[in-house]
């Protein structure tokens, strides 16, 4: 077969780049409050080709993606437009509404230029930070958010900081969409499921334990805080110090630390308190993309 000759009409050419990386963050809704989110991001780069036959190097898309969205979206906390800041000494004091405060280190909070935050208006935002990171004006960039879903998956958000973690993770307003399967004598316990969705963590939480937990009086373990009271959470990471606000049913007071091991291992204990396992019990938490963690009894 041969090939054919060059064509006088005009090639468009796109270069796509899937799971370019995943973006881990949380986002303030005024009406709701603070909510965890994950996402896997595919990005589609428009222009001419290159004396090299490229129209960007994908591996130089990947890691400048990368890079870019660790200083600005990744394990922060997204808020609009119309949310107030102040400077004390070198930290950011964000009072978020009424009930809803978070005092940190400078760049963990990412301010839009809208009075809305959306999966779409955080698309376009992704595509001027990449096409700044590129620096190539004539190459179009188009981001595309997406969240991983398994079939038939029982789903919740929640956010938490992790104190020992020497990254991002020790923000406590960071957050991911979670995945949870919970398997009791080798059968799929989908009630037992939803019911943990949406009486141990009313859909989305806030994870702290009782040494995060400043000036507020701890409530039993395993529980969300009362209703109409405040929950303050403070303590010093390695990046800095980190102080919320929020309302105390928001919050679930975990025995141990905040980790993704640690809630399966509560969650595996809170099964067993059931009294229905006969041999077995086996919990499953995806924390965002291609990660989680599991714990047996």
């Amino acid at each position: 077969m041969q090939l054919s000759s060059p064509t006088n009409k005009q090639l468009k050419s796109e270069l796509f780049v899937e799971n370019v990386d995943h973006l881990d963050c949380a986002i303030f809704f005024p009406e709701f409050g603070v909510m965890g989110v994950s996402w896997a991001l595919d990005l589609t780069l428009q222009g001419e080709l290159g004396e090299n036959g490229f129209i960007y190097d994908f591996s130089i898309v990947k890691s400048l993606t990368r890079e870019a969205l660790k200083k600005s979206l990744d394990h922060c906390l997204l808020v609009s437009a119309d949310v107030q800041k102040k400077m004390r000494g070198a930290s950011e004091h964000w009072q978020l509404n009424e009930k809803w405060s978070y005092q940190c280190p400078e760049r963990c909070v990412y301010q839009f230029a809208t009075s809305d935050i959306s999966k779409v208006t955080i698309e376009r935002e992704i595509e001027s930070i990449i096409s700044q990171a590129l620096r190539e004006p004539d190459i179009r960039v188009t981001a595309t958010l997406r969240e991983l879903i398994i079939p038939d998956a029982s789903l919740f958000q929640y956010t938490h900081g992790i104190v020992g973690h020497q990254g991002y993770c020790q923000r406590p307003l960071h957050g991911h969409s979670s995945q949870l399967e919970i398997i009791v004598d080798d059968v799929r316990r989908k009630d037992i499921e939803q019911n943990i969705i949406s009486q141990v963590f009313s859909k989305n939480i806030h994870l702290t334990n009782r040494f995060q937990l400043q000036h507020t009086k701890a409530w039993e373990v395993g529980q969300r805080g009362p209703i109409g009271e405040i929950a303050k959470i403070y303590y010093e990471g390695s990046k800095g110090n980190y102080e919320v606000c929020l309302p105390a049913d928001k919050v679930l007071l975990l025995p141990e630390e905040t980790s993704i091991e640690c809630l399966t291992h509560f969650l595996a204990s809170h099964v067993d308190k059931l009294g229905e396992a006969k041999k077995s019990i086996r919990v499953t938490c995806r924390e965002g993309l291609n990660k989680g963690a599991t714990a047996q009894l």
